[in-house]
């Protein structure tokens, strides 16, 4: 009888030590220009979608939405900088209406890959001097880089 609770339990420890590990990110955006990040492991890309808005809305950001997310663990960063009005495609899609432009990136294998990947990806919605404002790692829990 003891011999069979010892294996049930080392089942259920496998169980969980084996279980898939999740990651999720999330930058929301205002549209007068306050953002907010979100990251935890082992939740839901929703949860963590919900508690971006959230975040930005206490942050000041008025009509907040998602603009980018993921569900890949790894290294993650957003850029922020000032953007050219005249042509420029704001992360929100308007275009030629913002003074600012955001770039994210998640899941990369390095910190430093994230940033330039977040620096790019400012660049292509019209930032002209991007600085990396936010990094993160979201490491689900048993992900190793």
């Amino acid at each position: 009888m003891k011999a069979r609770l010892c294996i049930l339990g080392l089942l259920a420890v496998a169980s969980l030590l084996l279980a898939p590990a999740r990651a999720a990110s999330a930058v929301a955006l205002g549209t007068n220009g306050h953002w907010a990040t979100c990251h935890f492991g082992n939740q839901p890309l929703a949860v963590v979608e919900k508690r971006a808005i959230e975040s930005c809305r206490l942050a000041g950001g008025i009509n907040p939405r998602v603009i980018a997310s993921s569900a890949s663990p790894g290294y993650a960063a957003v850029a922020y900088s000032r953007a050219r009005t005249t042509s420029a495609t704001d992360a929100t899609g308007a275009r030629g209406t913002s003074a600012w432009a955001i770039g994210c990136a998640f899941g990369a294998p390095t910190q430093n890959g994230a940033n330039r990947q977040a620096i790019e990806n400012c660049r292509k919605h019209g930032g002209t001097k991007p600085e990396v404002r936010s990094t993160w790692l979201d490491a689900a829990q048993g992900f190793r880089l």
